[in-house]
């Protein structure tokens, strides 16, 4: 009974041994544990940097920083992308990489053979875990070992949409068997930089593209405003000789030439007209126009236009009228720029209603604005061919035309509604349109209410 308790006893009992490699396991397991957290949280905070990477250098800065904490025993990390001809590639960000070695490798052709060019030329990742692994594949770099201290090294592509936009390099102190984790680590940090890389890529050329035609838009610009000066001199020269004319300032006249200079001098002012308006415009594109916004009474403005678009309606038959909801009502505007924005909608009014037709010039209290204040409509509205509802925003465009037939376009630049929107803004309105193409158009001026009206 003695000898079969023992015999249990020692069966249950663990050797010395068996206990040391119940501990060994325990700790590589802890071990592979702490790893797999510590790679976790590298491609996390990868992540959160990535996410505010706004260029392409900072989207380098972040990557290189993050792989030089992800692994052990780290003797350099390298970053390139794509150069912009595609032939090569341009070293964007190295982390503890001698400066001689990073200027001699700054630029590197793609057809060169190294480990940064193979990947971007296969697209496909490289592993050199020794210098026997360096010697059988790049024998020619191993000089390149020595002056970098570099003993293992690998590399991975960054592919977007199917190609290579650029490659991540990690390399080594001493030689090592890199693990299935360490590679899989080394892929999604490259599939994170690709899509940050790719991102930064776009907003990049967008912001060049932006400052490209913002140039180009000030050259327009430039050139309008130069212009009008340019053309405006000599045509009040003209249009004063034709008045001189008229005067028989230089001898009598007969009826025929007074005639004759009549329409020359309507063309010449019709032409005038036209080189005002171009000079608004590149005035406003420019931010040179200035607003003096005050409180202005409606009641004075709608009085001042009378003489100056009555002509037109007189002309055509047209029935025009006026109506404010309130006579002392006023609102926060620059007069002169509000008289000049209602004249152009009362011409375009004039301009495209038949004759026998009916302008109206009224006012509403409109809804409070984003700011909870209080506004106004002034509705300019006519009977006039309308416009089809695909063309009502295309209307403001510069140097769009209501009608596009040739007829039509002889009448102006197409400039005056695309001014009057900016005055409104300008003077803190909005201009807007409605239309039953052949019934009506309704364009609403919207301005702040002034407190005290």
């Amino acid at each position: 009974m003695r000898i079969e308790l023992q015999a249990r006893t020692e069966q249950t009992t663990p050797s010395p041994r068996r206990a040391d490699l119940s501990i060994e396991q325990l700790r590589a397991k802890l071990v592979e544990t702490e790893d797999a957290r510590a790679r976790a949280d590298h491609l996390q905070y990868l992540t959160a940097a990535l996410s505010v990477a706004a260029t392409p250098e900072d989207v380098a800065g972040a990557v290189v920083d993050r792989l030089q904490r992800s692994f052990r025993d780290v003797a350099g990390v390298v970053m390139a992308r794509r150069s912009r001809s595609g032939d090569g590639l341009d070293l964007m960000r190295a982390k503890d990489m001698p400066q001689e070695v990073f200027e001699e490798w700054r630029s590197i052709p793609l057809s060169a053979h190294a480990p940064l060019t193979d990947v971007a030329r296969e697209a496909k990742a490289i592993f050199l875990e020794s210098p026997d692994d360096w010697r059988e594949r790049y024998p020619e770099l191993l000089p390149l070992l020595t002056a970098t201290g570099h003993q293992a090294q690998m590399v991975a592509p960054l592919i977007v949409a199917g190609g290579c936009v650029g490659v991540i390099g990690v390399a080594f102190r001493e030689p090592r068997k890199f693990i299935k984790e360490e590679r899989e680590l080394l892929m999604s940090v490259a599939g994170q930089c690709a899509l940050a890389l790719e991102r930064a890529r776009l907003y990049e050329a967008e912001k060049e593209a932006r400052t490209a035609a913002e140039s180009a838009n000030k050259a327009k610009g430039n050139f309008l405003a130069a212009m009008s000066h340019e053309l405006r001199t000599p045509l009040n020269a003209i249009l004063g000789h034709v008045d001189l004319l008229a005067l028989e300032i230089y001898g009598p006249t007969n009826p025929q030439e007074q005639d004759a200079l009549k329409r020359v001098k309507r063309a010449g002012q019709h032409l005038l007209g036209i080189i005002d308006d171009l000079l608004g415009f590149a005035r406003l594109e420019s931010g040179h126009v200035e607003f003096h916004i005050t409180s202005v009474k409606l009641r004075d403005v709608v009085d001042d236009l009378a003489p100056i678009v009555g002509p037109q309606f007189a002309a055509k038959n047209l029935d025009y009228t006026t109506q404010l909801f309130e006579q002392s009502i006023e609102v926060e505007a620059d007069g002169g720029k509000l008289t000049q924005v209602l004249i152009n909608l009362l011409n375009n009014a004039a301009k495209f209603t038949p004759p026998g037709g009916r302008v109206a010039l009224e006012t509403h209290l409109g809804a409070p604005s984003a700011g909870g204040k209080a506004t106004v409509q002034i509705i300019v509205r006519d009977t006039g061919i309308g416009i089809p509802a695909d063309k009502l925003q295309a209307v403001f465009d510069p140097f769009v035309q209501l009608d596009a037939s040739p007829g039509a376009r002889r009448q102006g630049t197409g400039l005056g509604l695309a001014i009057s929107r900016d005055l409104a803004r300008g003077m803190g309105g909005e201009l807007t349109v409605e239309s039953a193409p052949g019934v009506s158009t309704a364009f609403t001026l919207s301005l702040t209410k002034s407190t005290g009206s």
